[in-house]
């Protein structure tokens, strides 16, 4: 059986006869060796601009041998050709293919010859030669500008191999010089034929940069990203609104947009969220024609209206880093100075509104905002279900159940992931179980890659050999950022280069780093998480993942990198089922 390249016929190809001899070739007995490239283009062609053999035949011991393939009926009147195929269509053609075979044979050998590596010089007499094949009429017509046994027809049935050898056969005649000597040199072995197919078409894999990669993917991202903006249009009609979704389904840039909506129409608004870095963000996206009156986290705000009031001064130290003063002391404060202050918005915005929504903090919402939470305007924004990593899921339904008794708003879920791709979001469903079927992925983008670690040191240096990466690959240092549970003084992020800085969103350049709880509510391109010893916090590794909208890269311990491995088989079981 000959090799045949490429392995399959293409679908695109109507030739009935053509399929029928790419097939003979490919069961041809005798042929082991034997190389057959169908449809070879020439684009170094002796008479054309451009050229192309139906069947190029490499066989060791033969030589090379350029076939034209003509099926249905053929006639020739008047130095015409005239070919009618099975659906009784007839072309007229000036040239015949038996000038076709000549000139695709020459200009062949012409290329090898031009190509040939120093070690197979001897190709230069290489034994080549050309035929024509009709496999469904009989084909028995002398003429001076071809021979018979350079034709093959439906006598031979499917006994292409016999035909090749004939062709070999011939020629060797032709060839042989005055003193009855054929030069054996001139027929190619088993390694000149791997070498012409070498030439001819040889196998590459070209891969795609990862700059580039990159790049495509966050154009597509983008378009995604307008789908979502059809949403506003039903905010118009609905002055309060609940809107839910997972991360990367555009949250943050619907509220931006629905803010400077607002804003056009002379509203005075406020845009709250939970994260510092996420509301220095925020303030980097809005020129000072659509500046909201207020944006940045609510408890800055709350802490605002409290020394507004001469109710508070500042937060006390032994305070700053305890979770229920900002719950319910500051909250608490601060409504009792908000009642004080004749200044409500007309409009209240919230990002990340599943760490915002306390029993508290909605009491001092309502008196924020003009007219109340029951007749005001406001839209709150939120993944209730899995980054809400400040709260719990039942102390959430409390004080949606709370809200819900205060007034009546419409519900709706963002379904578009315009933030992560296939495999970014595939390593999130493994990692922490969040599978979410009416979340529509449509970008498949760069495959996720782990890097697992043993020790500290081993860490840092595969975390340094990425990074060198990433630079040759001519990835931009701001699109790059480091996440990790810890602080940077205990990051692995410490023990490599002391000019990644803590993110700060205004205006920086550079590799940046964060904690994982930091950077919620961002993103970037390129995300690289460390130091993740285990992946028992699924929130907190659900938040990390969800981060970058490009490529993602994991450095685990042995044991995360285990733990992963197990979780990885149960979801394939799973979903095998």
């Amino acid at each position: 059986m000959a090799k045949m390249i490429p392995s399959t016929i293409s679908p695109e190809v109507q030739s009935k006869a053509e399929k029928k001899i790419f097939q003979w070739f490919k069961d041809a007995p005798g042929t082991k060796n034997w190389i057959v490239l169908h449809s070879l283009g020439i684009a170094e062609h002796e008479k054309n601009l451009i050229g192309e053999a139906d069947f190029c035949v490499l066989a060791p011991g033969l030589g090379v041998f350029v076939l034209e393939v003509k099926g249905g009926r053929v006639q020739r009147k008047d130095g015409k050709w005239f070919f009618t195929n099975r659906n009784g269509e007839t072309f007229v053609k000036d040239r015949g293919p038996f000038e076709q075979a000549k000139e695709g044979a020459f200009s062949i050998v012409d290329v090898i010859k031009q190509r040939l590596s120093p070690d197979y010089r001897h190709l230069k007499k290489l034994h080549f030669g050309y035929g024509v094949m009709f496999p469904d009429i009989q084909f028995n017509t002398s003429s001076v500008e071809y021979h018979l046994w350079q034709i093959f027809d439906k006598s031979y049935t499917n006994k292409v191999a016999d035909f090749i050898r004939t062709l070999s056969s011939e020629l060797k005649k032709k060839k042989i010089n005055k003193d009855g000597f054929f030069d054996d040199k001139s027929l190619p072995s088993k390694r000149d034929v791997q070498h012409i197919k070498d030439i001819l078409r040889p196998d590459f894999d070209k891969k795609i940069s990862l700059d580039v990669q990159v790049k495509d993917t966050e154009k597509r991202l983008i378009e995604l990203t307008n789908e979502q903006y059809q949403l506003l249009d039903q905010l118009e009609d609905n002055p309060r609104c609940l809107i839910h979704g997972p991360a990367g389904t555009g949250k943050t840039l619907l509220a931006l947009e629905e803010v400077k909506r607002h804003v056009r129409e002379g509203r005075r608004v406020a845009l709250f969220c939970y994260n510092a870095n996420l509301a220095d963000w925020l303030k980097s996206r809005f020129d000072d024609a659509d500046r909201p009156s207020f944006i940045g986290t609510l408890n800055s705000y709350m802490l605002r209206c409290s020394q507004e009031a001469h109710l508070l001064k500042e937060i006390p130290e032994d305070s700053k880093n305890d979770p229920d003063y900002y719950r319910r002391i500051l909250p608490r404060i601060a409504n009792e100075a908000i009642k004080t202050l004749d200044d409500p918005f007309d409009v209240i915005i919230i990002d990340e509104a599943q760490d915002l929504l306390y029993e508290d903090n909605i009491h001092f919402l309502d008196n924020a905002i003009s007219k109340g939470l029951y007749e005001g305007r406001w839209v709150f924004f939120g993944d209730f279900s899995r980054q809400s990593i400040y709260t719990d899921i039942a102390s959430y339904k409390k004080v949606h159940r709370q809200l819900s008794e205060m007034t009546h708003f419409i519900n709706f879920k963002l379904k578009v992931n315009c933030r992560n791709t296939k495999h970014i979001f595939e390593e999130m469903a493994t990692i922490t179980s969040f599978d979410d079927e009416t979340t529509i992925l449509k970008v498949e983008g760069v495959p996720v890659q782990h890097y697992t670690y043993g020790s500290r040191k081993i860490q840092a240096q595969k975390l340094r050999k990425l990074l060198n990466h990433l630079k040759k690959q001519n990835i931009s240092p701001n699109e790059i950022t480091i996440l990790s549970p810890f602080k940077l003084r205990n990051s692995i992020v410490a023990d490599i280069n002391s000019s990644i800085r803590t993110v700060r969103i205004e205006y920086q350049e550079g590799i940046t780093f964060s904690t994982i709880q930091a950077f919620k509510g961002l993103e970037n391109s390129v995300i690289i998480l460390t130091d993740i010893e285990d992946i028992d916090n699924k929130k907190l590794m659900y938040v990390g993942l969800s981060r970058a909208r490009s490529a993602l890269y994991l450095l685990m311990s042995d044991r995360a990198h285990d733990e992963y491995n197990k979780l990885k088989a149960e979801r394939a079981l799973n979903n095998g089922r």
